[in-house]
C-alpha cells in the first residue's frame, strides 16, 4: 500500500520514498519532528535511522545486521542530501528522491 499523500491537515503525514537499493526502501516523513531521521524498511523489518550526528545511528526498530550495515553506510554517503531533504520536509514540501547520480 502506498503511503498517504496528505500534507497533514487530517493528522496523517505523508512519507514518500526518497530512495531504494538492495530491496531497502528509504522514506522520510513530511513535517516530522527532530531529530532528523529516515525510515528504512526491508522485508517486514523497519528502523528509524538518525543522521544529524557525525555517524548515523538506529533510533528505533531493527534491521538484520547485513541490511543495517548497508543502510548505515548509505546514510553516511548521502548525509548532505538527506539533510537537504529533511529541510524540505520541515517546510512541508515533498522531499525529492535521491537519484542515481547521487547514489
Amino acid at each position: 500500500m502506498d503511503p498517504p499523500h496528505d500534507t497533514g491537515q487530517s493528522g496523517v503525514w505523508m512519507s514518500p520514498e526518497i530512495a531504494s537499493f538492495h530491496g531497502i526502501r528509504i522514506r522520510m516523513f513530511v513535517a516530522d519532528h527532530d531529530p532528523p531521521r529516515i525510515h528504512a524498511g526491508h522485508v517486514g523489518d523497519e528502523a528509524k535511522v538518525g543522521f544529524a550526528a557525525d555517524a548515523p545511528y538506529i533510533l528505533a526498530g531493527a534491521l538484520s545486521p547485513a541490511i543495517e550495515r548497508h543502510v548505515l553506510r548509505w546514510v553516511r554517503e548521502h548525509r548532505l542530501a538527506l539533510l537537504l531533504r529533511w529541510a524540505q520536509c520541515q517546510r512541508r514540501q515533498t522531499p525529492a528522491r535521491i537519484g542515481e547520480e547521487e547514489s
